[in-house]
């Protein structure tokens, strides 16, 4: 297939999976695209209709992600310019706005949900890190076990940097040993 036809086929695929998710309908969908029921059918069973999905959805969070920063930058420049210059307030004798200091249980508030949504935001990451070494231990027992299981079947496993490298069967070793000492029986 030819680049071009491959880039169209791919960006074809791409709006197909974009609407999908748009709609959540296949039969809308393929008359949205253009493209038959039964083929939009079975691009969704295809793998890389999953992968599509996920590039999507992980640019979509991405972007609202961003959004989401801007907007919590905003609300907090205007929250500590409120806690350090006051709130306003309109004076009636002089018909202007005026700041005021903002009230003890305002600037309480404030910090008191702040704080909580820190503390939210620090356990949520080492809930995460415990999650990653958990699976990282998983990783490394299965490795282990492997280890053992061909140990007990009479092989031998050559681990290099924690990784199994080479697995061996203990008659080849003996053989090579006999190979280098003759006297290999008599070693006690």
């Amino acid at each position: 297939m030819s680049r071009r036809k491959e880039s169209l086929m791919r960006r074809k695929q791409i709006e197909a999976v974009a609407t999908y998710l748009a709609t959540g309908n296949v039969a809308q969908t393929a008359a949205m695209e253009g493209v038959s029921t039964k083929t939009n059918q079975a691009w969704k069973k295809k793998d890389w209709w999953e992968e599509r999905k996920h590039e999507l959805l992980t640019q979509d969070q991405m972007e609202l992600n961003s959004r989401m920063k801007k907007l919590v930058d905003k609300a907090l420049t205007v929250v500590a310019d409120r806690l350090e210059n006051g709130e306003f307030q309109y004076d009636q004798k002089n018909g202007q706005l005026v700041r005021v200091p903002v009230k003890l249980r305002d600037a309480h508030k404030v910090s008191s949900e702040m704080i909580d949504k820190q503390q939210l935001l620090i356990s949520l990451a080492e809930k995460r890190k415990e999650v990653k070494t958990q699976e990282q231990l998983s990783d490394r027992l299965a490795q282990l076990a492997d280890a053992f299981a061909s140990f007990a079947s009479g092989k031998t496993v050559k681990v290099i940097d924690g990784c199994i490298k080479d697995i061996t069967p203990i008659d080849s070793i003996e053989f090579n040993m006999r190979q280098i000492n003759p006297e290999f029986d008599k070693v006690e």
